[in-house]
């Protein structure tokens, strides 16, 4: 597929995707941390870190619906494509009512 939204040839959901996975994902290790050592500054990491992630998916689904978008309607990636979104939005929904 060479539609969508790219950056010298590369497609920038794929690029900016791996922000939320790693600030949502270890803000379960923050919570952890809380939750053994029982000290505030841990709480306070996990919610910024989710914060941000939060932040930065948004900016990552904003990229990946324009490079849905640009899927073929004949495509089999459409179907796969339709399944990660929704995937992703119950997981997005579910930090934010973390938040």
């Amino acid at each position: 597929m060479k539609k969508g939204l790219r950056v010298l040839g590369h497609p920038v959901h794929a690029m900016i995707s791996d922000f939320p996975l790693a600030l949502l994902g270890t803000s379960l290790l923050w919570d952890a941390a809380g939750i053994w050592r029982g000290e505030a500054l841990w709480w306070a990491i996990s919610f910024w870190n989710i914060a941000l992630g939060l932040v930065t998916a948004i900016i990552a689904a904003i990229a990946g619906a324009i490079d849905y978008a640009a899927i073929e309607q004949d495509s089999p990636a459409l179907g796969a494509g339709a399944r990660h979104m929704m995937i992703m939005l119950t997981a997005v929904a579910a930090y934010s009512t973390s938040l």
